[in-house]
Order: structure tokens, then C-alpha cells, then sequence
């Protein structure tokens, strides 16, 4: 069972009338924070906004001014994301 299908099972099951369902809506919560959480754990690289000059997280947009402003970050100081400021060549 894959986590999609675990959080879509647990809501399925807090609708229903058995004396379960408050436990399942509760995991299916608990599972909906893990993906978030399992997601900002992957580094991503921040967008370079060119009009700017500016970088932003990808996750949450928040503006770093210059690259050497956010380079010494690894995750992002709004949302936790974690920065890839490695430069493709």
C-alpha cells in the first residue's frame, strides 16, 4: 500500500459509522503531515527569479536577495524546505 492510498483508505474509513472512524481520521491527518514533511526533506534547488535578481524557495517563494544571502542555508527559514544551492552547469 503506498502512502496515497493509506491516507485515501483512512479517509475513507473516518466517514464511516464504525467505532473506529475518529482514529482513522486522526492517521489519516498524522499520514498527510508525514508527506509534507517527506517532501521538504528532498533538497531542492531554489527558482532564480531573473526580472529580480533574486532567489526564491521553490516550496514557499520566499525571496533570498542574492545567492551568497541564501548559500550558507540549507533549509529555507520561512517553511523547513531543504536548499540544493549547488550550481548546474
Amino acid at each position: 500500500m503506498t502512502l496515497e492510498e493509506a491516507i485515501e483508505h483512512c479517509k475513507e474509513k473516518s466517514k464511516g459509522d464504525c467505532e473506529c472512524a475518529k482514529e482513522h481520521e486522526q492517521l489519516a491527518q498524522w499520514l498527510i503531515d508525514y508527506k509534507k514533511i517527506k517532501e521538504r526533506v528532498a533538497p531542492m534547488q531554489p527558482d532564480f527569479n531573473h526580472d529580480e535578481d533574486t532567489y526564491e524557495c521553490p516550496c514557499c517563494g520566499k525571496t533570498y536577495e542574492t545567492y551568497y544571502d541564501g548559500y550558507l542555508k540549507k533549509f529555507c527559514c520561512e517553511c523547513g524546505q531543504t536548499l540544493d544551492w549547488r550550481v548546474e552547469e
